[in-house]
């Protein structure tokens, strides 16, 4: 067992980089299942194309110029032209059909070292029929799968190679939050206090993008969109009317605005210990950026590569 984890390693190292080779990879991972060893084609792509499209949903690009691999361009294009925010049934199946022997063609080669696969094929970890459309695992790679230990070894050493290759093209923060499907669900009601007490260095009572009293109706929201940062940081939180904050969806506050969050946060850099924040922001703010001018280069970086990946500011009326 130990013999083939070591192949498979070096396997998705050192071969045909591509994201192909690393979503099949991940596909036999995901979609495993104890005493099944043989898996169709359609079966593995309930994985790859939700995979795919969550890539685009967090605008994560794998060519530094020019058009993407075919199949994640063809997922694009049916996404904007549909204005795709989640796939249903009927979308799945569309993309099944137009992308299922275009995917299969590419990633099954790479476990065998040669650039394009065969109508059938096998290597030490499985066989393949394209024309039956399906894969059946080699008896030591069904056995290595069938340990849940083993198969988060595998699962970690893929997402690995995977985020390094993806680094090369993308500053996106948090990359394996959002591929690996554990970008939490917010929630900001430990926050709530810091914008409604009138002893928080951080209380508001005017939102942040009409400036119009807020009084009840009170929303927190990501100056930055939580889709990109994926985190709920102090810095990144301002108070803001609930319709407000619909209206400004995921969408970046425009320069100006940022110039009042930055201005902001600096103040919080002057409060004391007898502050009744005071612990809680060292917590939260301080402990990881001990200096305004370590949070702004955090910040600034943040912001500029939001707007580089295509997210369009929005016009604060403050």
């Amino acid at each position: 067992m130990e013999n083939l984890i070591q192949k498979f390693k070096f396997l998705i190292s050192h071969r045909n980089n591509s994201s192909y080779k690393y979503v099949l990879a991940l596909s036999f991972i995901f979609c495993f299942k104890k005493g099944k060893n043989k898996y169709r084609f359609d079966e593995l792509m309930r994985f790859i194309i939700p995979f795919y499209f969550n890539m685009l949903r967090y605008k994560i690009t794998e060519k530094s110029s020019g058009k993407q691999p075919r199949v994640l361009q063809n997922i694009s294009d049916y996404s904007d032209k549909k204005h795709l925010r989640y796939l249903c049934e009927d979308d799945f199946i569309y993309l099944l059909k137009q992308n299922e022997k275009l995917f299969f063609a590419c990633p099954l080669s790479c476990f065998e070292n040669r650039a394009v696969s065969s109508f059938e094929g096998g290597n030490e970890f499985f066989s393949y029929s394209m024309k039956e459309k399906h894969i059946i695992l080699s008896e030591e790679f069904f056995s290595l799968l069938s340990d849940r230990h083993a198969r988060e070894l595998l699962k970690d050493t893929v997402f690995l190679s995977l985020l390094k290759f993806l680094e090369k093209y993308n500053s996106i923060p948090n990359l394996y939050t959002k591929l690996s499907g554990s970008l939490c669900k917010k929630d900001l009601k430990k926050y709530k206090k810091l914008f409604t007490d009138q002893k928080s260095p951080l209380f508001s009572d005017a939102c942040g993008i009409c400036g119009e009293k807020i009084g009840k109706d009170l929303s927190i929201d990501h100056f930055i969109p939580f889709n990109y940062v994926a985190c709920d940081e102090i810095w990144n939180l301002i108070a803001v009317h609930k319709h407000c904050n619909s209206y400004k969806n995921d969408r970046p506050g425009d320069e100006r605005a940022y110039e009042k969050l930055c201005e902001r946060n600096k103040k919080l850099y002057e409060i004391t210990e007898d502050n009744p924040y005071f612990d809680f922001l060292k917590q939260e703010l301080f402990d990881k950026f001990p200096t305004y001018q370590s949070l702004k280069k955090e910040m600034d970086d943040i912001y500029a590569s939001c707007k580089s990946v295509g997210y369009r500011e929005f016009s604060f009326r403050v």
